[in-house]
């Protein structure tokens, strides 16, 4: 009779607990915020040209120039801005790399248009073939420009 006695209480106790809670509130740590806000940045549009205005919009954007130009201009516009990331920008002719530009952006760093310079190898000028300009932030291709020197 004991038994039961100590059996019947040890489970009123334990529905008391379960009914009632425990004597500590509850505490739920915030889930920690892992969207960096440059996530979603994008670049809405790239054009390829000679030269830039005052406020550095392309003159007469081109995808075809010809041999011999002597610097061709990749122009491109940002949704938003970008902060402590990898702003890279890839040139290739043929499909080989020929020129690479890396550079870790504050919010201030850019422009909107904002815009590179590319400058041939050689002195001559920019040699015949298929060039395409990569622009990536961090390992993320944001928009790839495609242009003809003949």
């Amino acid at each position: 009779m004991k038994l039961k006695a100590v059996s019947l209480l040890s489970i009123l106790a334990g529905l008391g607990l379960l009914i009632t809670g425990c004597a500590n509130d509850a505490y739920v740590e915030p889930p920690a915020d892992n969207v960096c806000p440059d996530t979603y940045v994008r670049i809405i549009k790239g054009e390829v040209s000679t030269e830039i205005d005052a406020q550095g919009v392309p003159v007469n954007p081109a995808t075809t120039f010809a041999e011999g130009t002597k610097v061709i201009i990749l122009t491109y516009w940002i949704t938003d801005e970008i902060c402590c990331h990898d702003l890279s920008i890839v040139l290739k002719c043929n499909d080989e790399i020929i020129f690479t530009y890396t550079q870790t952006v504050g919010e201030s760093d850019l422009k909107n248009p904002d815009s590179i310079e590319f400058y041939p190898q050689q002195e001559s000028g920019f040699a015949a073939g298929d060039y395409t300009a990569v622009v990536y932030l961090d390992i993320s291709e944001l928009i790839s420009v495609s242009f003809t020197v003949v």
